[in-house]
């Protein structure tokens, strides 16, 4: 199928279930059994982890800059080479070590605060430029990186103050 589907690119079909869109379709999915096949069969090593690191970087800079190869031929090179590089380096161990790491659940709960607290964040520094005469630049940078560090202290505080004590209050009656 991944021939039809390069098939029905290259000769531009446009037929019920035959066409440019539905190509794409076949090409992914069944590139996707194949490469799911290899991955269970084989381990990434060391050199295989920086290949795919190089592929997922050094991409974005080629289409940054325009390259005519790339841009004649992004679905391919998007399919066989940068989702390849993707799914292997996302399925080396390393990286799923990475994942195993149990502070991400305390993270992904700081998250969620982080979340609900942003816009009063966004609101209270509105208001200190407004009080201070002061337009707050949101667009740098670093200014982004500040808003975020604020944000996340907010966060970690309402998780730890709010959140926790009433978790483990209400936990007590439901057990």
């Amino acid at each position: 199928m991944i021939f039809v589907g390069l098939s029905i690119q290259r000769t531009q079909a446009d037929y019920p279930f035959l066409n440019f869109d539905a190509s794409r379709g076949y090409i992914a999915f069944f590139w996707g059994i194949i490469l799911a096949e290899i991955i269970a069969s084989r381990r990434l090593g060391r050199k295989g982890l920086l290949v795919a690191l190089t592929v997922i970087i050094s991409f974005p800079v080629f289409i940054y800059h325009e390259s005519a190869f790339i841009k004649d031929h992004i679905n391919l090179i998007m399919i066989f080479v940068y989702y390849t590089a993707l799914i292997s380096f996302f399925h080396s161990s390393f990286i799923q070590n990475l994942f195993k790491w149990q502070g991400w659940n305390t993270l992904g709960k700081i998250s969620f605060d982080q979340y609900i607290w942003h816009i009063c964040c966004f609101d209270c520094l509105d208001l200190l430029g407004v009080l201070f005469h002061l337009k707050i630049p949101y667009e740098y940078p670093l200014v982004m990186i500040a808003v975020v560090f604020i944000t996340f202290l907010v966060g970690t505080v309402s998780f730890y103050l709010i959140e926790e004590p009433i978790r483990r209050y209400t936990d007590r009656f439901f057990r």
